[in-house]
């Protein structure tokens, strides 16, 4: 079974896959709660890297079966509005960069 390609939406009310037919909402467990999605990046080994309002979480590539139950690794790089991430980037190297509000 191979891959599909999907389009990631990212909206203040969460994070929607498209398979070209369907929209589907993205549930990030553990927390599971809906949260404000500000940007998007593919990671060179295809993950995808999710900046939201309370931090930022990382879906591994292929990892995710079923998008109303998906295990995100969930990262927190400050607290209060230093979580707020406002834009990723990677470089040609790879390295992830991440601007938060603060």
């Amino acid at each position: 079974m191979t891959d599909l390609p999907f389009l990631w939406v990212g909206t203040e009310e969460g994070l929607l896959r498209f398979d070209g037919r369907h929209f589907a909402p993205v549930v990030f467990l553990p927390q599971a709660s809906p949260v404000s999605v500000s940007t998007l990046a593919e990671a060179p080994d295809g993950a995808l890297w999710v900046g939201t309002s309370t931090g930022l979480a990382r879906i591994q590539s292929g990892g995710m079966s079923e998008p109303a139950h998906t295990l995100a690794a969930l990262y927190h790089p400050d607290s209060g509005e230093g979580d707020a991430i406002q834009c990723l980037h990677f470089s040609l190297t790879g390295t992830l960069f991440v601007g938060t509000i603060s």
